[in-house]
């Protein structure tokens, strides 16, 4: 079943709550586990009615579904976090570096005038999968960046799909935000870092341009 992301969580089924009483919000509860839900306020009634037409990813019946698959051990969580994340994509057993495989050919054929770094490492405390945004026909930066390179916080991407406060372009930012959804599909986490107790399947870095190679700015060809 096909979710969406929100929060770092999949969303697999939305509760319209309606307005609250006595304020000015509307609100849905986006479940991502059986029992599990997170709580988004809407500011207008508008809004609220364009957050279900835009996101309903299930009905009432299709979530009982879930529920059911869910305690036949179809959606398996651990859950010692109490907030555990289980990308779309992730299957048990499948390495960093296969991940690594799909992400590039998945960035080929999603991005074909981009250039992308996709690697991946394995060290003592498990595994990490490195992506930098290296090539595009389109700035990266709003303001002149003379190393050419900027680490990006990939969980502030997925707040928004707009583009609030950022220093990158729109342009930028929108692939990107696209590279960390996909990225995170394959992702698990039950990490709980508040008591350091860390369980995920890999780390991710995420970064436009590296510290050793400046990201650069292709010229688009225009045919005559």
């Amino acid at each position: 079943m096909k979710g969406f992301l929100h929060e770092e969580k999949l969303i697999q089924y939305l509760d319209p709550r309606g307005k609250d009483a006595g304020l000015d919000r509307w609100r849905v509860d986006l479940y991502y586990a059986p029992g599990w839900a997170l709580t988004y306020f809407c500011k207008s009634e508008e809004e609220y009615e364009k957050f279900l037409r835009d996101h309903r990813p299930l009905t009432y019946r299709g979530y009982k579904e879930f529920v059911r698959n869910y305690k036949k051990g179809g959606w398996t969580m651990n859950n010692y976090s109490g907030h555990e994340y289980i990308g779309a994509r992730y299957e048990s057993g499948l390495t960093t570096k296969e991940i690594a495989s799909r992400v590039r050919k998945y960035l080929k054929q999603k991005f074909p005038g981009c250039k992308f770094s996709v690697r991946s490492k394995y060290f003592a405390g498990g595994s990490e999968l490195s992506i930098a945004l290296m090539e595009a026909p389109f700035e990266a930066f709003q303001e002149e960046n003379k190393r050419g390179y900027e680490p990006i916080n990939h969980y502030a991407l997925l707040r928004s799909a707009d583009n609030p406060g950022s220093f990158l372009t729109n342009d930028a930012y929108s692939v990107l935000r696209d590279v960390t959804q996909y990225v995170l599909s394959y992702h698990r986490d039950d990490s709980a870092p508040e008591i350091d107790y860390f369980d995920t399947n890999f780390y991710f870095d995420l970064s436009v341009g590296r510290w050793d190679k400046s990201f650069k700015t292709t010229k688009v060809e225009v045919k005559a």
